[in-house]
């Protein structure tokens, strides 16, 4: 398609493809068979929209870095210092931030899709944000490159939708502290049930713990603490989706180590 004459369809055409299908559905596309790969083979800590989210980020991070370093050596190269004027530099924290973005939403759809009751859902969520995903990223190619170039709006753009995922995390985040209030009440000691949902209590039962027995004790609340969280995830998992029987299996194995680690603990 790209060695037609480019006066066939207009040059301006074809970079509209170019910017506005071609690359958003390739690079959306390589970057959702990632973290489709962690999901599925990590699947037993692939709990909730913030996890897809935060697995989403980090491979558009990492896309973004890779994309960035060979750009700059590459302007370097032919360049010298030159090339690294604070434009490309300010063009690659831009295209990490929106990077990090497009993959973050494809994400967040794994998340909703883990946690939907049904099946149909569990595709339909991730196939919506990955359309979701190709459309903010052909939108943003547009406004960049061939409409308004590097400029407040282009930025703003950016940053609106980095606020939209903080405030989707935040979400996430109020989420996960009414499962555990749910899910961990009456099925662990009450000064481990408010330590696990009160962040700063726990945070003063692991420094009694360091304080009174050393590192040891204190690692061993800390370990305390995510187990209980992983238990609280597993049992709102087993609900979501009986037909994992591997997640019945993880729920009752964690619930003895939460009991064996609940004794010993120094209490007030």
């Amino acid at each position: 398609f790209f060695s037609l004459p480019p006066n066939l369809i207009g040059p301006q055409a074809l970079e509209a493809v170019r910017l506005g299908l071609v690359a958003p559905v390739l690079q959306e596309a390589l970057k959702g068979i990632i973290v489709l790969l962690i999901a599925w083979r990590y699947r037993r800590e692939f709990d909730n929209v913030l996890d897809g989210i935060i697995y989403g980020a980090m491979v558009g991070f990492g896309f973004a870095m890779t994309g960035n370093l060979i750009s700059y050596v590459g302007s370097f190269l032919l360049w010298g210092f030159n090339g690294l004027h604070s434009t490309i530099i300010l063009e690659g924290v831009i295209r990490g931030l929106d990077s990090a973005l497009y993959t973050a939403v494809f994400g967040a759809g794994l998340g909703l899709g883990r946690l939907a009751r049904q099946r149909w859902r569990r595709w339909v969520f991730p196939a919506g944000a990955f359309l979701l995903a190709v459309v903010v990223h052909a939108l943003h190619n547009l406004l960049s490159y061939s409409l308004l170039g590097l400029n407040a709006i282009t930025i703003l753009s950016t940053v609106s939708g980095v606020i939209l995922i903080v405030v989707v995390v935040v979400w996430s985040l109020k989420r996960q502290e009414q499962c555990l209030r749910t899910e961990l009440k009456g099925l662990v000691p009450d000064a481990v049930y408010r330590a696990v949902i009160v962040p700063r209590e726990r945070a003063r039962v692991q420094w009694q713990a360091l304080r009174r027995r050393g590192l040891r004790a204190w690692w061993r609340a800390r370990r305390l603490h995510r187990l209980c969280t992983e238990l609280a995830f597993k049992r709102m998992q087993s609900r979501l989706r009986p037909d994992e029987t591997e997640i019945k299996t993880e729920m009752d194995r964690l619930q003895e180590r939460v009991t064996s680690l609940s004794q010993g603990l120094p209490r007030r």
